[in-house]
């Protein structure tokens, strides 16, 4: 009796870690499907969009960067939401259209882009320019509560945006990068992007 007692402990002893094994996977698959789609890995993008206004993170954000992000880029995303109006990108007015064929349109007050994207493990590849592409932009879609972000490394995505305003010719005098640039200063890894909402 007492080495059935025995093998059934040391049985039940040898599974229990493997139960406890497999739940702990189950959770690590949970939170990974989960972080997947925050990182923009499982993110539908195709659709139409409405901008909301500025995205702001830092190069592999997380949780924790997140919070940091929100508590310190307001002045940034203040300023650059300033600019990007005079663009002609308002909260709420502009919208982003992305097919299914892999082309885009942005429209404005003041223009029409059109391009085209790829995405692929949450990297976003944006051009302006069907034919040719002429100004290309690579970046991360994020899930946010409400829609997603698109983001892209500071400078370029100033850049741009600066070269988008005069290729359409929207930008005027007032429309300067310098106030941006000296909130970008000495910050490691600044993200800037679309807000989009559904």
């Amino acid at each position: 009796m007492k080495r059935i007692v025995l093998v059934f402990c040391a049985l039940f002893f040898s599974l229990a870690p493997l139960k406890a094994q497999g739940v702990m996977n189950a959770i690590k698959n949970i939170a990974s499907d989960v972080g997947d789609a925050f990182a923009g890995k499982k993110v539908k993008i195709t659709g139409e969009w409405k901008y909301k206004g500025v995205g702001a993170g830092f190069e592999g954000g997380n949780i924790v960067s997140d919070v940091t992000t929100s508590a310190t880029m307001l002045p940034l995303e203040k300023k650059v939401d300033e600019y990007l109006a005079k663009v002609g990108l308002k909260p709420g007015v502009a919208t982003f259209v992305f097919n299914e064929d892999g082309t885009y349109k942005v429209n404005s007050d003041s223009f029409s882009i059109r391009g085209n994207w790829t995405l692929e493990d949450g990297k976003i590849t944006m051009s302006i320019g069907r034919t040719i592409s002429f100004i290309t932009l690579h970046g991360t879609l994020k899930k946010t509560i409400d829609g997603v972000e698109i983001l892209f490394p500071a400078d370029k995505f100033l850049s741009f945006v600066e070269k988008v305003g005069g290729i359409y010719g929207v930008l005027n005098e007032n429309a300067k990068l310098e106030a941006i640039f000296a909130l970008l200063d000495k910050k490691e890894g600044v993200m800037l992007g679309w807000r989009l909402v559904k």
